[in-house]
């Protein structure tokens, strides 16, 4: 009798730990088996005592009473209710492939290797081979592994790539790039699917779920940046000779435009009023040049240089009233100190950043002028000035605010490619206090990446826009999310002899990068 009790019982636990016990306690969503553990923990984030939501096969017949909902792919670039995988390609930072073409990138999933891509491996996330459609990417599931294995594999060797869904958390670092697939970054490949209501009360139901897969499908904010952006002398003469306001960023604007938030340093004030101050160069450039920042996209630009205050406080004055009022947010100078120091807030997909701008420069070479005493104070008009105690305090005091922090930092040695001491000081002080990013200006040549734990310090991204002899450059796309850095590229610009900068050709691309590698590896040692 006791055998035959124990065989009815179990039976009967296992129903009920599987399934609720009242079909009006549980929403059953169907959905492909491989699914299934995948979307299960979303599930999970919506279950509470009362209600039960449980992944179901959809091959099984539904169940009036249980199965409400059902999860459908619709395919790769079809309209869709929220993108279960972005598949991205991640490199480590000194990889030599900065492209790869889809039928390279499916005979190395298929195969492990393939002529195209000679030396390479791959190892390839198990949610990319749950979530992707398997006629569109054949996987070889003996390189199939956890995505924080995948992502390790990709940082051990130059010559390693994993496939992973790009919006998953966790494993990530600041020394991945990711591999554009046909020229595009992550996003121009992804499978989306609808959630369908099978059930004539499934409406509420549905929409509670489509927002947890939004929020749970989201991916990271792509952030552009740029160095200096100094608008006067030749700038500011060719938008008179040729009537266009915007020339100075009109061929690279289309570099900036896709990114969630685009961010650099206003080298100059945008003013008519105001007398130079005694110094080697002063850079005012006409209000009109406003148009350049806008055609570029500009969210935010740092303050806080040593030419901010080249023309006193009605000039600074005129500059901050015109980027507010063209959308552009200024950080890092202000009427006083504590506007100055004051960090900006952006929200782009859900994230909060605060955006903090200092500087702190050397003495001018040839007349000896102190951008230090241009700092702001309690009660006089500057910019912010950088020591590492003001910086530590005011990125804790930002990361209250926000779930990132960024830290635009005016520091260095001119013409120099490697970092002084109080860049260092200074920038690690930043990423200790929790900034998962320190951006750099002012030594007009590109510095290298470091590597801080899980934050990026780069120390210098020279000029962007500016009339000098320096004719390299680059823009910095950096990936940020609310847990963290998940990568980041550089993207070569070559600037001409007026200033103007422009993607840079394959041919002066490579040594751009090259040299970018080469200093990012001594930071690293």
């Amino acid at each position: 009798m006791r055998l035959v009790l124990v065989a009815l019982i179990f039976p009967v636990l296992a129903y009920l730990t599987s399934y609720p016990a009242s079909a009006q306690a549980a929403i059953r969503v169907r959905m492909p088996p491989a699914w299934m553990p995948v979307l299960q923990p979303v599930l999970d984030s919506l279950s509470d005592g009362a209600l039960t939501w449980l992944a179901v096969d959809d091959s099984v017949a539904p169940d009036a009473g249980r199965a409400d909902l059902s999860i459908a792919p619709v395919g790769q670039g079809d309209a869709a209710d929220f993108t279960p995988l972005i598949l991205a390609a991640v490199a480590r930072y000194d990889a030599a492939l900065d492209d790869v073409a889809p039928i390279s990138l499916l005979a190395l999933a298929r195969d492990g290797a393939t002529p195209d891509l000679p030396g390479w491996q791959v190892a390839i996330s198990d949610e990319v081979r749950a979530l992707s459609d398997a006629g569109a990417l054949p996987i070889a599931p003996d390189r199939v592994v956890s995505h924080a294995d995948a992502l390790l594999f990709a940082r051990s060797a130059p010559n390693r790539l994993a496939l992973v869904r790009w919006q998953t958390g966790g494993g990530w670092h600041p020394s991945l790039r990711p591999v554009r697939i046909a020229g595009a970054y992550p996003g121009g490949v992804h499978w989306g699917a609808d959630v369908r209501a099978l059930t004539v009360d499934a409406g509420a139901a549905r929409e509670t779920l489509l927002a947890a897969l939004r929020a749970w499908a989201e991916p990271p904010v792509e952030i552009a940046a740029v160095g200096d952006v100094m608008l006067a002398r030749s700038l500011a003469q060719a938008a008179a000779h040729t009537g266009d306001t915007a020339i100075a960023t009109r061929r690279v604007a289309g570099m900036l435009a896709g990114a969630d938030l685009t961010i650099g340093n206003l080298e100059c004030v945008l003013s008519e009023r105001g007398a130079p101050v005694v110094k080697s160069y002063t850079f005012r450039a006409p209000p009109a040049a406003l148009e350049a920042l806008t055609l570029a996209g500009f969210d935010v630009l740092s303050l806080a240089n040593n030419h901010t205050m080249d023309f006193g406080v009605e000039a600074l004055l005129d500059t901050t009233l015109a980027l507010s009022g063209a959308g552009i947010a200024p950080v890092g100078a202000g009427l006083n100190a504590m506007i100055a120091h004051a960090p900006v807030i952006v929200e782009r997909r859900g994230v909060r950043f605060a955006m903090l701008a200092y500087a702190n420069v050397p003495d001018d070479s040839t007349s000896n002028f102190k951008t230090r005493e241009t700092a702001a104070t309690d009660a006089e008009p500057g910019i912010a000035w950088a020591e590492p105690d003001i910086v530590a305090a005011g990125v804790a005091a930002a990361r209250a605010e926000a779930d990132q922090v960024i830290v635009l930092l005016h520091s260095g040695y001119e013409h120099q490619e490697a970092p002084n001491a109080i860049q260092r000081a200074i920038a690690h002080a930043a990423v200790e206090a929790g900034a998962a990013a320190v951006i750099g200006a002012h030594p007009h040549v590109l510095q290298g990446v470091q590597f801080a734990g899980d934050s990026l310090i780069a120390y210098s991204l020279g000029n962007f826009v500016f009339d000098m002899t320096v004719t390299e450059s680059a823009v910095l796309r950096l990936w940020i999310a609310a847990d963290g850095v998940r990568g980041h590229a550089w993207e070569p610009v070559t600037i001409a002899p007026g200033g103007q900068p422009y993607p840079a050709s394959a041919a002066n691309a490579y040594p751009i990068r090259a040299r970018l590698n080469q200093l990012t590896a001594l930071l690293n040692r």
